[in-house]
Formats: structure tokens, C-alpha cells, sequence
């Protein structure tokens, strides 16, 4: 990437007076980012997309901005400093970004640091218990996984539990993702017993075996007769 000239340009069109010329300017930076194959992303970049997230007034501008943030994250792994951070934490307490907490929660599950990690969780896990939007609770819970967040271990038992197929199989696959056997193996496997879902129950397999369980072997034995 052209350095400097990127960024003023992206800057320049967030500054635009008309919302879809803001918009425009991520989706812009975006496709430049990918065309060149760009694995580490500006900070001055991630900066004003935070900025633009926090203070547009256009949803469609926020969006495109939430949605730029969790591309960056999952796809190019670039670190946010702990300011950027925080501020993705604070936009998800803010009920006027609801339409973007989806998004922000993958984005914060997926940076690979243990900065403000603590934090995170406390505002994934509220997340998780206040938000009504399936999604936005689906990414919380494997954001939880991504981040180890074993002091969530009760708060996706729970959700092991709920009705939603989606949830529960986004619950099984954060408990892979934590790795943690103490106070779940045994749970996977009184849920593999009960769970209707094969997708699911594929899921508990997959996740058991992540975490080293040595019992999968002898509960599919069980099951199968």
C-alpha cells in the first residue's frame, strides 16, 4: 500500500459530506487492502475507522465501519492499541450501535492480544446476557472461546441449553476454542446423549476432541449401540 497517500485518502472521504461518500471511502480502503494483499493494516487507519464508528450519525456509515473493523481482525490479525480497544468495548454498551454490536464482538474476540482482555470479556458477557439479537450473542459467545474466557465457563453452559440450534452450536464450538476439559468435558458429553441436532452433535465431537478428551472414543461406542 501507498502509505500515506491511502490514508489521507481514506480520511478525506470520511470526511464527506454526504453519507454515502463516507461509506464509499471504507468500502474503497477495503478493496485496496485486499487487492494488494495487505496483512498489516495502518494504525492511523484502524484509528479513523474507530473514530468514524463512534461519531457518524449514518447507520449505513457505521455499519460499513463495524464491518471493516471484524474484516481486519478475523482476516489480518492487526493488533488495535488498547485506546481502539476500549473504545470497541464502550460502542458495545452503546444501545444506539446496536446494529453493529454483531459485528464489534467478532472484531474484539478476534484481536490477537491479552491487552484489555479482561475488559472484553466483562462487556462480551453482559452482551451475551442483555442482547436480544441471535447473532449478536452468537459472536459474543465465540468471541468468549477466542479469548479463553474461562470465568464465562457457567454463562455458555447455560447457553448450551437454549432453544436456538444456532446458539448451541456456536456454544459448542467456543468450548473447543477454549480448551478447557475442567467442568465441560462431562457436560459435552451428557449433552452429545440429548442433542437432537446432528450438526451440533458433530460440533460436540469436534470440540471434545479439540480439547483432548480421551472419552470420545468410548461415549460414540455407547451411543452407537
Amino acid at each position: 500500500m501507498s502509505g500515506k497517500k491511502a490514508i489521507d485518502e481514506l480520511k478525506s472521504g470520511l470526511s464527506a459530506s454526504k453519507a454515502g461518500d463516507r461509506e464509499e471511502a471504507i468500502g474503497a480502503f477495503c478493496r485496496r487492502l485486499m487487492i494488494e494483499g495487505e496483512v498489516d493494516v495502518p494504525q492511523d487507519a484502524i484509528g479513523a475507522i474507530v473514530n468514524t464508528l463512534a461519531e457518524d450519525k449514518s447507520s449505513a456509515v457505521q455499519l460499513a465501519a463495524a464491518d471493516f473493523l471484524a474484516w481486519t481482525a478475523e482476516w489480518t490479525h492487526t493488533e488495535m492499541t488498547d485506546e481502539q480497544l476500549k473504545a470497541c468495548c464502550s460502542l458495545l454498551e452503546d444501545k444506539k450501535r446496536a446494529k453493529c454490536h454483531s459485528l464489534l464482538a467478532r472484531t474484539i474476540g478476534y484481536i490477537p492480544t491479552d491487552n484489555v482482555r479482561k475488559t472484553r470479556i466483562k462487556v462480551l458477557r453482559a452482551l451475551l446476557e442483555n442482547s436480544k439479537d441471535e447473532e449478536t450473542r452468537g459472536q459474543a459467545i465465540e468471541a468468549l472461546g477466542r479469548l479463553k474466557a474461562t470465568n464465562a465457563r457457567q454463562d455458555l453452559l447455560d447457553t448450551l441449553e437454549d432453544k436456538s440450534e444456532a446458539i448451541r452450536h456456536r456454544t459448542v464450538i467456543a468450548f473447543g476454542l477454549m480448551g478447557e476439559r475442567r467442568g465441560i468435558e462431562a457436560q459435552l458429553i451428557n449433552h452429545l446423549g440429548i442433542e437432537k441436532s446432528p450438526e451440533v452433535r458433530a460440533a460436540v465431537i469436534h470440540s471434545l476432541t479439540m480439547m483432548g478428551s480421551r472419552k470420545v472414543r468410548a461415549t460414540l461406542v455407547k451411543l452407537i449401540g
